[in-house]
């Protein structure tokens, strides 16, 4: 005798199949007439697959519906555990991915990638809707691909707004060559407050050049551990050592500072794009690369102004005088014991931001030869 339904061979007293759990013909007419014995356990396992794609098919409904807002609390507890770790809250953001092998045709491919890199895990900032129309703002009003402010305070984001706005009004030439205006996590917490970054090659950086094209951000970073901390941004600047009236978000002005000063070099040189790299402008890209390395554009530009400078107030003023006038941080020593011309420059642009036409005269000059070069 067999099963009629696996076609298992059986005795001729069972009355379930041993293999599939089926009901033999002798077991049914034992249980007819025994109808107070234990029955075998039904054989469940389509129930629990049913069971199962309908618990799988609700939770894909609920994620298309509530988007990645479901993942909240899980996101809310690993933010917890990170600040528990490391002592205050940091960005869940990844800011240094590096892509290899791509092919990248037109700038518009290359700015296309550039939103898509830190779309991956901006899903993890919290949900403020006031938050992502001041980023799309921006945005949109200076042609900036990227702002992703993530989970700085919404007031703090208002601030940082203003500072940007400004900005572009005081020096309206400057559209165009920022890809990235984003929170990140320095490798050390106090690294720095913000950071400007003029080529950072994060599509094909290990390539050659004949074979695939590049693609660089132009990037200004804020440190979560400033921005993300309000304890923190509490405590206040360093005293005397900024211009006047500078908090931690006119820092963005002075690394804009650095910005508008790349982009005069690259006017100054004829540079229309420095994002996607090709064939046909690595000169281009290497011609700043070495300049930036050098600092020797923002000597020149700085001698211009103390030129000027020396010319309409007929004297003879020190480099050190000079920068002193804008801030001490303007002035302070490399370790080779002379003045950073980068520093100076953004300095004073951040001192024009602060008090425009009440800045020191020594800002006015470098602003002056800075908005020349701007045209």
């Amino acid at each position: 005798m067999y099963c009629i339904k696996c076609n298992e061979e059986l005795e001729t007293d069972d009355n379930y199949c041993p293999k599939c759990g089926e009901l033999t013909s002798h077991g049914y007419i034992y249980f007819q007439n025994h109808p107070n014995a234990i029955k075998p356990k039904e054989n469940n396992i389509g129930q629990l697959f049913t069971l199962t794609s309908i618990i799988i098919i609700t939770f894909t409904i609920v994620a298309l519906i509530s988007g990645k807002d479901i993942f909240r609390p899980y996101l809310a507890l690993k933010k917890e555990i990170y600040s528990l770790k490391y002592g205050y809250n940091i960005s869940l953001m990844n800011t240094t991915n590096i892509y290899n092998n791509i092919e990248v045709n037109t700038r518009e491919e290359a700015i296309n990638l550039i939103k898509e890199d830190l779309q991956k895990t901006s899903w993890q900032c919290k949900n403020n809707v006031n938050v992502k129309l001041i980023e799309k703002e921006i945005s949109e009003n200076y042609d900036i691909p990227s702002v992703s402010l993530c989970d700085v305070d919404e007031h703090l984001v208002g601030n940082i707004q203003t500072v940007i706005d400004k900005i572009y009004k005081l020096f309206p030439n400057i559209k165009g060559y920022l890809t990235n205006i984003t929170i990140t996590n320095a490798k050390a917490g106090e690294d720095y407050i913000a950071y400007f970054e003029p080529l950072y090659t994060f599509v094909n950086p290990s390539n050659d050049i004949n074979n695939y094209n590049k693609v660089n951000k132009t990037q200004i970073l804020l440190n979560s551990y400033y921005f993300l901390n309000k304890d923190i941004l509490n405590s206040g600047l360093k005293e005397n050592w900024y211009p006047d009236n500078a908090t931690y978000e006119s820092l963005i002005a002075h690394e804009l500072g650095h910005y508008i000063t790349f982009v005069t070099l690259l006017k100054t040189n004829n540079i229309t794009d420095i994002t996607l790299i090709t064939k046909d402008n690595i000169n281009n890209y290497q011609i700043v690369q070495n300049t930036l390395n050098t600092s020797s554009y923002s000597k020149e530009l700085v001698e211009k102004a103390i030129s000027n400078y020396n010319i309409n107030y007929n004297t003879s003023i020190t480099i050190s005088e000079f920068a002193g006038q804008i801030s001490s941080y303007a002035k302070q020593e490399t370790l080779d014991k002379v003045l950073n011309y980068d520093e100076i420059i953004a300095e004073a642009i951040h001192d024009y931001y602060l008090h425009e036409e009440n800045s020191s005269k020594s800002t006015l000059e470098i602003i002056s030869v800075i908005k020349e070069r701007l045209r």
